[in-house]
């Protein structure tokens, strides 16, 4: 057995030797289970410890949790490895405890991967067949029978899965054969979860009818990806095609561009358009739903379609793709006033900051010793922009120049002391336009999402 397994540390670690050659972090994500145990035990023999580092992370799911921190902690003791243990609040309250878990798993370890770092993971070729299984059962359709992808971005690094090609008997005989220790999940045999279902009960009867399941499940996953490479292809080309724009919380597309096209295009496009902007794709249901109720080119705004961190809404005559994680603070803001103190760069909020630029005979006339104070909207407020012939609310003059129905009541308003001389980069202030004699501020409102 130990002639076979020889030269496994450099076949699985090959995708990565060219970050293995450099003195980069790579971290190793340790349950304490077997196949964990298994993933360090081959990192050892390819990473040198001054770049390895061992993250548990403690979930309090069971009451074995301290015993399997404190069995992580002397493995990696006894091996002389940087060792982290984490604990973490899970609540399943609204997305299920799985996947709360695992999302309060990767805060963890995005928490602590460097810039160009590598995250290790240890999913096997079967947990690839549970995850397309689970996938499939749940209505996916070819992008989600990919399956677990081996390497992808990270936060600021890398996450790599070497283990991804073994079968879970190939990690069981090298644990054994190595003399491993590891610890058993208990959960593992309940099966209230999901994938816990799908291992326990269906692979085993799969198995028996047809021993050669793993085969047939890699070449679904290969054709599928093919197909994916396919649909990516059309994607970015409807990509140029609807002239996407950086929008000040998120993305938008041309909407009467998108109401022409075939609705298997569109169906693709959306499928598409979050994940390709950092957010996470939604499922067919809520793509069918914002095509039925926001596609349609009869009224200037639509509906909401949330799903998770995002939002699809209309606007006159553009499709909007907001990240909602970048909204969560913006009611406190409204209630705030803020004074500014000279700094070229003032942050309003997770979405958006304002620029101040010192001029002459630009922007708005800008008397010294008069504070300058951020405010926004509260009701009843009247402006007059320097290019109309008359006042009118606020609202009112939001509507005219176009601004989202959404930002209205967090668009800055400047004021000198108690007068209102700007909203944002949007308009000024009738009689406050700087002469070309007088100084001035440049004042730009501008999304922080990069």
């Amino acid at each position: 057995m130990k002639k076979e397994i020889k030269n496994v540390p450099a076949q699985i670690f090959e995708p990565i030797k060219n970050y293995l050659d450099q003195e980069c972090q790579v971290i190793v994500a340790f349950s304490g289970g077997i196949d964990s145990s298994v993933l360090l035990d081959l990192t050892l023999k390819m990473i040198p410890l001054r770049n390895l580092l061992v993250i548990h992370v403690n979930h309090g799911l069971s009451a074995k949790s301290i015993e399997w921190e404190k069995h992580s902690k002397q493995i990696c003791e006894a091996f002389g490895v940087k060792f982290i243990a984490e604990k973490v609040n899970v609540s399943g309250h609204g997305k299920g405890l799985e996947a709360a878990a695992r999302s309060a798993r990767y805060k963890v370890f995005e928490k602590h991967l460097v810039k160009d770092g590598v995250l290790l993971q240890g999913h096997h070729f079967d947990d690839q067949v549970e995850t397309v299984l689970y996938r499939l059962l749940r209505g996916s359709g070819s992008k989600g029978l990919t399956g677990i992808p081996k390497l992808r971005k990270l936060a600021h690094g890398m996450l790599f899965r070497p283990l991804l090609g073994m079968k879970k008997i190939d990690i069981q005989n090298y644990a054994e054969a190595n003399s491993l220790k590891w610890v058993e999940d208990d959960s593992n045999q309940s099966s209230d979860f999901d994938r816990n279902y799908i291992r326990n009960s269906v692979l085993p009867v799969i198995t028996k009818r047809w021993p050669d399941y793993h085969s047939r499940f890699d070449t679904l996953i290969r054709n599928s990806r093919a197909n994916k490479q396919l649909s990516m292809a059309v994607f970015k080309q409807d990509l140029k095609f609807l002239d996407q724009k950086e929008e000040r919380g998120g993305y938008s597309i041309l909407l009467k561009s998108f109401a022409e096209m075939d609705k298997s295009r569109q169906k693709n496009f959306l499928l598409y358009w979050a994940d390709s902007n950092g957010m996470q794709s939604p499922g067919h249901k809520v793509i069918g739903e914002a095509i039925n109720s926001l596609a349609a080119l009869s009224e200037e705004t639509g509906p909401i379609v949330s799903f998770r961190d995002s939002q699809y809404r209309r606007y006159r005559d553009r499709l909007f793709l907001l990240d909602t994680t970048f909204f969560s603070d913006l009611e406190t803001l409204k209630s705030q006033t803020i004074l500014w103190n000279g700094e070229s760069r003032l942050d309003l909020d997770p979405v958006s900051h304002l620029n101040f630029e010192k001029s002459l005979g630009f922007g708005v006339r800008y008397p010294k010793g008069i504070p300058v104070i951020i405010k926004f909207r509260q009701g009843g407020e009247r402006s007059h922009p320097q290019e109309r012939s008359h006042s009118n609310t606020l609202k009112k003059c939001l509507q005219e120049f176009g601004l989202e129905p959404w930002w209205r009541d967090y668009v800055p308003l400047i004021y000198y002391g108690s007068e209102l001389v700007a909203v944002a980069d949007l308009w000024i202030q009738k009689d406050w336009q700087a002469d070309a004699d007088q100084d001035g501020l440049n004042i730009s409102w501008i999304s922080n999402i990069r």
